[in-house]
C-alpha cells in the first residue's frame, strides 16, 4: 500500500477531514504504511499535496484524490469522487503511476 492509498482509506471514515498530524496518527494505528522516513509527517504532506485540487506545485501529479478544507487548522480530505471507492491497484504506464480503483 502506498501512502496515497493510505490516507484514501483512512479518509473515507472522516468525511469533514483530518489535519496532517491526525491522518499520520491514523494511517500509524491502523498500520496502513510502514513510514521509513526520519521525518513521516515530512514524506506524509508533500505526498498528499502532490494530490490535492488547487495545489500549485511543480511536482504536481495529474490525478487529484484530495481537497483542501481550511478552518483553524489545515484539514485533508477526500475528494467525493474517492471517497466511495477503493484504490485496489497501483502500476506504471509509461513511468507515470496509474490506480486502479474498484
Amino acid at each position: 500500500m502506498t501512502i496515497v492509498q493510505a490516507a484514501v482509506e483512512v479518509l473515507k471514515a472522516f468525511p469533514n477531514g483530518l489535519t496532517i498530524k491526525q491522518l499520520y496518527a491514523e494511517i500509524c494505528r491502523r498500520d496502513l504504511y510502514k513510514f521509513s522516513a526520519v521525518n513521516p509527517m515530512g514524506a506524509l504532506l508533500p505526498a498528499i499535496r502532490r494530490q490535492c485540487y488547487g495545489v500549485e506545485i511543480s511536482k504536481a501529479h495529474p490525478i487529484k484524490y484530495f481537497e483542501i478544507k481550511i478552518v483553524d487548522d489545515v484539514v485533508y480530505y477526500c475528494n467525493a469522487k474517492v471517497a466511495n471507492t477503493i484504490i485496489s491497484d497501483v502500476f506504471l504506464v509509461n513511468e507515470k503511476q496509474v490506480f486502479l480503483i474498484k
